[in-house]
């Protein structure tokens, strides 16, 4: 098969319980089998509302279903902080470098995120492997010579996951302090709580008392020195205010620490060599990930179900890309980001590597540690990737986190990762979730694209250009009508439709298996 093409099946639309408000058969998506594609062409997908799972790729029917799905993506390179992220950060940090926890700390886990799943959807399994059922024997051929191996078909039957996008964990806020009040034990007569105490001001004789920041920087540099560790100068009025999330990493990066975290990037489709020595140790650990945080039984996580889910990619690797002369040192497609604490793997961060974004597919960790809130830390490590790469590429800025779904407090976390921004349902235009949640505190379902005239072109089609795989020969549609006996109006309904749901540029690319 022609390196260059991608092929894909068009589904039938599907309808199932919804994982998230656990309505009886109220999600509905369109569905479509990837046998294989370029990186490029699934760019353009999830930039038009599409994900994938395995080699399953799907697109919620926003205006039916019960919940609605926005694509979310972060400005990885403009990434603010916030508050609970440092200390996030902060904490991974300090475990590095003094490896003690408190018993506070043990039982904490991320404020900053929640767990995200979709529960295991009978209904839709049942569809999509009656579908596969059907076509278990089929073959597609290449275009000069049939291998199926070179088309990244599987003999198995697709399995839609439980779940579709990365886990995260919960925690609890500290308990705030109140102060000591200076008015304490002052009697009602002596002084009343709104009237100033009379004085004769400050004693000029004495020095003045110092700002209690800077009571605070002074203690911490003191801290940092009787540790032997390096002191930043943050005393210094020059300093910038704002660290950086790479100044965060780097703080605790030191040889002195008392465990080593490392981050190793191996592609997992093809599966590398690297990917196979630490497959055995990746699934004991998935297994317990699911089994602890999920409460799955150990029958429904077995090693089939985690290959098809998690490492079965139909994503070619791809060293460079079209109309970009930059070459990833990574090269692009499907990866697992290893964390190794001490040699041990505690966590796994599941990704794809394409031309504009790294898009999260999946990440799970070792319940023991929980208390670093390993979900938020290893979001901010995968955008210090894109930051990393985009020296290498510079299109490649953003961070997609999957869905967001407003309806759904528990998923309203990723609004926090900032400036984050939601693709239009309808024009495919990117906005500001800030301006887009005040529509959906009024609608579940809204157009965020304010301009009513304005149009997708790239979803104007013209129906006989869509390229089609037929008997092992790729052709346009108008072709394949004149070469095949009995197309009809369906066939015209259903490829018309496929070509709007992928665009105009992707239906002129890709191989429609008919």
């Amino acid at each position: 098969m022609d390196s260059k093409y991608s092929v894909v099946e068009f589904l039938q639309d599907n309808k199932s319980s919804c994982g998230y408000c656990k309505t009886a058969n109220s999600s509905h998506s369109t569905g479509m089998w990837a046998y294989t594609m370029t990186v490029e062409d699934y760019q353009d997908l999830i930039d038009r509302g599409w994900r994938r799972s395995g080699q399953y790729c799907y697109k919620p029917i926003q205006k039916l279903t019960c919940c609605p799905l926005y694509t979310i993506r972060c400005e990885s390179l403009n990434l603010k902080l916030s508050k609970s992220q440092k200390k996030i950060l902060k904490r991974v940090g300090k475990f590095l470098v003094e490896g003690n926890t408190s018993k506070k700390q043990e039982g904490e886990s991320d404020s900053d995120s929640a767990s995200e799943f979709e529960p295991r959807c009978e209904i839709f399994e049942k569809h999509i492997s009656s579908v596969m059922d059907q076509k278990a024997n089929q073959k597609i051929g290449g275009l000069m010579e049939v291998d199926s191996s070179a088309c990244g078909i599987s003999p198995n039957k697709p399995e839609v996951p439980s779940r579709v996008e990365k886990s995260e964990d919960k925690s609890q806020k500290a308990d705030i302090k109140v102060p000591h009040s200076p008015l304490a034990g002052c009697s009602e007569k002596s002084h009343s709580p709104g009237t100033p105490k009379p004085g004769i001001g400050r004693d000029l004789s004495k020095p003045q008392c110092k700002k209690a920041k800077l009571l605070r920087l002074e203690k911490k540099q003191k801290k940092l020195l009787e540790k032997g560790l390096p002191v930043a100068s943050v005393l210094k009025k020059d300093q910038p205010s704002e660290k950086s999330l790479e100044d965060f990493i780097k703080e605790y990066s030191i040889e002195s620490a008392v465990n080593k975290l490392e981050l190793k990037l191996v592609r997992s489709f093809p599966r590398s060599r690297e990917f196979d020595e630490s497959f055995a140790e990746e699934l004991s650990l998935y297994q317990k990930y699911q089994m602890v945080v999920h409460h799955d039984p150990i029958s429904k996580v077995p090693e089939q179900q985690f290959v098809r889910f998690l490492v079965t990619s139909p994503l070619k690797p791809q060293q460079k890309i079209r109309g970009n002369p930059s070459q990833l040192t990574t090269g692009y497609g499907s990866f697992h980001q290893h964390y190794r604490l001490n040699g041990k793997l505690i966590a796994v961060g599941v990704i794809d590597i394409l031309p504009k974004c790294i898009s999260s597919v999946y990440f799970f960790y070792d319940p023991d540690y929980s208390f670093l809130s390993l979900g938020t830390y290893g979001s901010l490590r995968e955008m210090e990737l894109v930051r990393s790469l985009n020296k290498q590429s510079p299109q490649l800025c953003y961070y997609y986190m999957g869905y967001y779904i407003h309806s759904c407090p528990k998923m309203r976390y990723k609004s926090r990762y900032n400036p984050s921004s939601l693709l239009c349902p309808e024009v495919y235009s990117w906005h500001p979730i800030a301006d887009c949640q005040t529509k959906l505190n009024n609608n579940k379902y809204a157009r965020f694209n304010e301009d009513p005239d304005a149009v997708c072109e790239n979803s104007i089609i013209f129906l006989n250009e869509v390229l089609i795989l037929h008997n092992s020969v790729a052709m346009s549609y108008g072709t394949y009508k004149l070469r095949v006996i009995g197309t009809s109006e369906s066939d015209d309904e259903e490829v018309r439709k496929y070509g709007e749901l992928v665009g105009r540029q992707c239906a002129e690319r890709m191989l429609l298996y008919r």
